[in-house]
């Protein structure tokens, strides 16, 4: 059925107004006719088409899973059902409609505002186990309420909801977003690296930023299909602060690592509060310094002499060898066969010799010291070459210095799943939790619990090594970039503790699925891997 104004959609809404089509939806302003006539908005799926039985289970399954989501910056429907095969959603009617109606007019102090909640909402979304990736971030799902906050929508629409949806509108190859929001690694030739992932999300948070301060596309409408070619995105004016024009830039970077998550942007968008400085995390940070370039000082550039036709005419009657470069040539010859001259006779005059030393260095000394540095760089050298992925110390390397002969080694196998914390008995029975880098400090290790990742790590005896520790979230980024993305390691795809301490309660894991990091309940049991220094 087509729908239209003032049909009675599933016998109780009133169709009032057509609010917007999306590639998979349409969403209308009804009233609730057994509500008193209440404004609602309606997103109705498969609009027209509807779907077969088992397309509206699989709906419902799916849309199960994000119904208990509670976020206050989060537009929750309050109601699913399906009707004539169409599945649809009751959302509370924002009548102020979204963020689109404010591109190219938002300050940085509204930006600010804008990221603090979306994004809040945003790693609630990735927070969750598994996370769950909007993977259609834009202005359009972005709506304004009555007091002016930003709630994020048409969350918890999956991958296979999407192809659900895109087969009943005969469109085997519709897109999971809208192609000018959508990161470069969508568009990839491998099919491994088109699953959605977080930094998906963070990409497309970029270009929504990029438009909502400018009313531009940073790659115009095709996105992450000009990114990922290789072509930089657009820049903001000038008139925006250097510090933004960073963030957004890493926002938008075509190297899924390079994107901040969503915890380091709401990080500095309250330091952009409290200092008007969006001030980027150490990791950010380091990543300027490391790709900031020194630039070769261009030589001034030579003054061309302009000679006039007078000159020139003179110039043809000066010898070719003027006779000043020829007295200059003597006199230096001169002053060279003076000081041969000069030098014996100096050596003759009764110079005192040059008075030794007291005390000198005995010549077995001196050999002693030269035997003792040549056993030392011999040894040195006689180290194996290294490098990383190698099973040398203990475990697999991961991470190796700038000299190639130091670094870090993990345990060749996980070593189990188990709660984070690290604690200390106390008289009472009563106990006290410790933080980041437990693992490393010997009298509070002493008395881990065993059963705990840091007293895991302290208590492990593996290959001849008895100085294993608790990874910090650093080094497990490392262990996932260096080791099992090449295939090295066999570890888990799932979650590891870190012995980075994000506050009393939560401590941070890196996801070995995706490869982003996030903080979860210490209390929740996850991968262990210790790690020993070599």
């Amino acid at each position: 059925m087509t729908l239209q104004p003032n049909i009675q959609f599933a016998n109780r809404y009133k169709l009032k107004e057509n609010l917007g089509i999306g590639g998979f939806s349409e969403v209308w302003l009804a009233e609730d006719t057994k509500s008193g006539n209440m404004p609602v908005a309606l997103k109705i799926f498969a609009a027209g088409t509807g779907l077969n039985s088992a397309g509206l289970a699989e709906f419902s399954k799916e849309y199960s899973l994000v119904f208990n989501l509670n976020h206050p910056h989060l537009l929750k429907p309050t109601y699913y059902e399906d009707w004539n095969g169409m599945p649809f959603l009751v959302m509370q009617y924002m009548p102020n409609g979204s963020c689109t109606k404010l591109c190219g007019k938002l300050s940085e102090k509204e930006l600010a505002k804008f990221i603090l909640q979306i994004c809040d909402a945003l790693h609630y979304l990735h927070s969750q186990e598994p996370p769950i990736i909007h993977q259609d971030i834009k202005p359009d799902n972005v709506l304004i309420d009555i007091q002016g906050n930003y709630l994020l929508t048409d969350f918890g629409i999956s991958t296979k909801i999407r192809k659900t949806l895109s087969k009943s509108k005969g469109n085997q190859s519709q897109s999971n977003g809208t192609t000018a929001y959508m990161a470069p690694e969508r568009f990839s030739k491998k099919l491994e690296e088109r699953s959605p992932i977080i930094a998906n999300d963070i990409f497309s948070l970029g270009v929504t930023i990029f438009e909502l301060l400018t009313d531009e596309l940073p790659y115009g409408d095709h996105g992450g299909v000009i990114a990922a070619s290789g072509l930089d995105p657009a820049e903001l004016p000038a008139t925006y602060s250097q510090s933004l024009h960073q963030l957004t830039a890493f926002c938008l970077a075509k190297d899924t690592w390079q994107r901040p998550n969503a915890e380091e942007i709401i990080a500095a968008a309250e330091s952009y509060q409290k200092s008007g400085i969006w001030l980027l995390s150490e990791r950010l940070s380091k990543q300027v310094k490391d790709t900031s370039t020194e630039h070769t000082p261009i030589p001034p550039r030579k003054t061309e002499i302009i000679v006039t036709p007078q000159e020139k005419e003179r110039s043809k009657s000066k010898p070719k060898f003027p006779i000043g470069w020829l007295v200059a040539g003597i006199l230096t010859i001169s002053m060279i066969i003076l000081l041969f001259i000069w030098q014996p006779w100096k050596s003759n005059a009764g110079v005192q010799p040059i008075v030794q030393q007291e005390n000198p260095v005995s010549e077995d000394q001196s050999n002693d010291k030269k035997a003792e540095e040549q056993l030392k760089e011999q040894q040195e050298n006689n180290k194996p070459t290294l490098k990383i992925g190698d099973n040398y110390a203990g475990g697999i390397i991961f991470y190796l210095d700038a000299s190639g002969k130091h670094g870090l080694v993990c345990a060749p196998k996980d070593q189990g799943k188990y709660v984070w914390g690290c604690y200390e008995k106390e008289i009472g029975g009563t106990s006290k939790s410790f933080g980041s880098g437990a693992a490393n400090t010997r009298q509070i290790a002493n008395n881990c619990e065993s059963n705990t990742a840091a007293g895991l790590c302290y208590n492990l005896n593996l290959n001849g090594y008895d100085d294993w520790f608790l990874p910090s979230k650093d080094e497990l980024n490392l262990m996932y970039k260096n080791l099992h993305k090449n295939g090295i390691g066999g570890f888990s795809t799932n979650f590891y503790w870190s012995s980075s301490e994000h506050n009393a309660y939560y401590a941070w894991l890196q996801n070995f699925i995706n490869g982003y990091q996030g903080y979860y309940n210490k209390d929740n049991s996850y991968y262990v891997r210790c790690v020993r220094s070599f």
